[in-house]
């Protein structure tokens, strides 16, 4: 029987914070709020990206209703698939932890709630000659 491992993607093999800061804040720029900062941005991740956004909007003291929140996430999910990994990069040791996982057997899996396409994007472009069995994102 073969072992495998599965990861998550964001905040576990790849430092994505700065990609998403920057997706936020266009939202920021275009309701007039204040763009957030780096630790402001990783108090509010963690719960999908709509509620990263709702969570930064909250920061400046901006509530919005329900119609118009998705109009705001449909704005920055735009926004990110034009940018997923402009500024995103793996965290230090782990491409060669998961070459080396690879060539001890292990099967490899990534399992992310960000949306697919972005997941097989990023990985693609930061992870392309790692050898991956399974890749998945749900939003």
């Amino acid at each position: 029987m073969k072992k495998g491992l599965l990861f998550d993607l964001d905040g576990t093999l790849v430092d994505t914070a700065e990609d998403i800061r920057c997706a936020i804040n266009h939202v920021m720029r275009l309701t007039y709020n204040r763009e957030i900062t780096k630790d402001e941005c990783l108090r509010v991740v963690g719960r999908g990206l709509r509620n990263a956004m709702k969570g930064a909007l909250a920061l400046s003291g901006a509530y919005y209703p329900d119609d118009e929140i998705n109009i705001l996430y449909s704005e920055l999910i735009s926004y990110y698939s034009s940018h997923p990994s402009d500024h995103s990069h793996p965290y230090p040791g782990i491409t060669e932890f998961l070459k080396l996982m690879s060539e001890r057997g292990y099967a490899l899996g990534i399992l992310s709630n960000k949306s697919d396409i972005l997941v097989q994007e990023i990985v693609k472009k930061l992870f392309g000659d790692i050898n991956f069995s399974f890749v998945r994102g749900f939003c």
